[in-house]
């Protein structure tokens, strides 16, 4: 279909599924073009302009919150506490809930380090899901510092900070980590650093559709996306390692700190340049209490693209933090 069709498919909630060929990612590539015109990526622009650095966040920031979804829809479920002290968050509590708030999310968002932000409407609508399922939950989005400005690790300390202020905040309550992308990346060195330092106070980790693997070299990343995907997965890492060229990330970490995690959900999808990254680590935990749900569509599309197996991933998830809460 027509970008125009696509767009408004797209805010009706209507699924893509039928449209997507396995192989490609045309329906993120489409969907782009359909809610931005033109797209401004960095390495297609300046890699050093401040100007196309902050054109690229605006495109992105519109994306994850298209038509002001989180600024429109937060109310209707939760109140909203922004508190700014070791780091800044925001701390999310429902409207209406039956049960003890002894439950707290830390959430980071995607954006490749180096967009986005806590604002955001991809996380709302994750938490929503959730709140639909039952679970009495605070969820805290972690407004973290953005590369290339803040390299590493900056946005990961500010995730540690943020979750060990919660820890302080809310001392009889249970802990998950959760993000999205590069998010995802953060929650799980976090959770890793956490559970190393703080007595296991990490639960439950959710990792949705991870970026961890700084080499670029799996084979889902050279397959020849139109969207050029892989040279911006070279730039986000290279601004968020301080222009220095790493090949050894997270999933380098010795295995015996894999073994420390919490029960942990990852999510994958088939036409997704990071598929691989999330099969590596499930390799890694899958003798750990880990669980893979895997759908169709590109990178952070499966909700938008594959009702079934997304209705998979938020019940898997919500099934894990029942079993936190009892």
């Amino acid at each position: 279909p027509p970008p125009t069709q696509l767009k408004q498919l797209y805010r009706m909630g209507q699924t893509f599924s039928y449209w997507i060929r396995r192989d490609e990612d045309i329906i993120f590539g489409d969907i782009l073009t359909a809610m931005i015109i033109p797209l401004i990526m960095p390495f297609e622009a300046s890699m050093t302009s401040k100007e196309g650095l902050e054109q690229f966040r605006a495109a992105i920031q519109k994306l994850s919150n298209a038509d002001g979804l989180y600024g429109r829809q937060v109310s209707k479920n939760w109140n909203v506490e922004h508190i700014v002290e070791e780091a800044e968050v925001y701390i999310h509590t429902p409207l209406k809930s039956k049960e003890p708030l002894d439950l707290i999310i830390i959430y980071a968002h995607g954006g490749g380090f180096v967009a986005g932000d806590a604002q955001c409407g991809t996380g709302l609508d994750y938490f929503n899901e959730l709140l639909k399922r039952g679970i009495s939950f605070r969820w805290v989005s972690v407004e973290y510092r953005l590369a290339p400005e803040h390299p590493y690790p900056a946005g990961l300390q500010d995730v540690l900070a943020a979750t060990r202020m919660m820890l302080l905040r809310f001392p009889q309550s249970r802990f998950a980590l959760a993000g999205v992308s590069a998010g995802a990346c953060l929650a799980l060195e976090a959770a890793l650093d956490l559970n190393a330092q703080e007595s296991q106070r990490i639960h439950s980790l959710a990792l949705f559709f991870p970026f961890l693997e700084p080499a670029c070299s799996t084979p889902f990343k050279k397959h020849g996306y139109r969207w050029n995907f892989g040279k911006w997965l070279q730039w986000c890492w290279k601004g968020y390692y301080n222009d220095t060229i790493r090949t050894k990330g997270v999933l380098n970490r010795p295995l015996e700190q894999f073994a420390a995690l919490p029960p942990t959900l990852i999510a994958t999808s088939k036409a997704d340049p990071l598929r691989d990254d999330g099969t590596l680590l499930f390799a890694k935990l899958k003798k750990n209490n880990a669980t893979h749900i895997e759908g169709y569509g590109s990178h952070a599309c499966m909700p938008a693209v594959d009702r079934v197996n997304s209705a998979l991933m938020f019940e898997a998830w919500a099934s894990q933090l029942l079993i936190v809460k009892s």
